[in-house]
Parts: structure tokens; sequence; C-alpha cells
């Protein structure tokens, strides 16, 4: 489900990228 949920909404991957750069920063 997740990787079709990712090839349906590339913004949410997006997103996730985001958190993860985030998460990794802090």
């Amino acid at each position: 489900m997740s990787e079709a949920s990712m090839e349906i909404d590339p913004r949410g991957l997006e997103e996730t990228a985001s958190s993860l750069a985030s998460r990794e920063c802090t």
C-alpha cells in the first residue's frame, strides 16, 4: 500500500522526504 500511495501521490513523497530530512537535520 505504501508503494502504491507514493506512486499515486507524488506530493506525499515530497512531504515524507521533507519530514525525513527534518528528522535527520534535528
